[in-house]
């Protein structure tokens, strides 16, 4: 409704023009569209250098789980947004400093998605050269048992090269095995609001 109700005015050679918000606005389907295309030229790119694919998903610490479903509660109270931030910090800037000093550049994107509690994890997906991907493989494994270690958990870091499909179907891509999540922050209504409102501030639906 305020974007149906709101105009705008522009002013052009041929005199003033008045617009509904709502006409200029990106749509849903419009943000999604940028988003793919993002995914697919980063795919592209990745595959003209023949780089290897690779599927990860790290998660939090189960302090930052409400509501598991498995074990014990031992929430401590953090948001959805400290979550994602324990593992952008922990997991994933741990392991990108780590390449960065092996000489490894990874390419990829990072869509978050929430548990049904709202504790987040992540969907990412890495692209690597192949002299690359067992120094990669090896400083994943590494992150994983220091975390494991550090906290006294078993913590759970899942590494895939493809999506795990029937014998008669294809292999899918990166770029579609992550949409399908981005797609998700659009169509289902209590997710677009973990989004848009948690804390007070959006979440990106996909970092690249």
């Amino acid at each position: 409704e305020y974007l149906e109700n709101t105009e705008i005015f522009m002013r052009g050679p041929t005199g003033v023009k008045v617009y509904s918000l709502a006409d200029v606005a990106p749509t849903a389907a419009d943000k999604k569209t940028e988003i793919l295309t993002d995914m697919l030229l980063t795919e592209r790119v990745a595959m003209d250098e023949g780089r290897e694919q690779f599927l990860i998903t790290p998660t939090a610490l189960p302090e930052f789980h409400s509501n598991p479903k498995k074990g014990r509660c031992s929430y401590a109270g953090g948001s959805s947004r400290q979550a994602l931030k324990w593992i952008q910090e922990r997991v994933l800037r741990v392991a990108y400093k780590r390449m960065n000093a092996a000489n490894i550049k990874p390419l990829g994107f990072a869509v978050p998605e929430p548990h049904k509690d709202g504790c987040p994890h992540i969907h990412a997906a890495f692209f690597i050269k192949p002299e690359h991907v067992d120094q990669f493989l090896k400083i994943l494994t590494d992150v994983q048992a220091e975390i494991s270690r550090e906290y006294g958990i078993k913590y759970s870091l899942d590494v895939k090269t493809k999506v795990d499909l029937p014998e008669d179907k294809k292999e899918a891509k990166a770029s579609s095995y992550c949409m399908k999540y981005v797609i998700k922050s659009f169509d289902d209504p209590a997710i677009a609001a973990w989004y848009s409102r948690d804390c007070g501030g959006e979440i990106r639906r996909c970092n690249r």
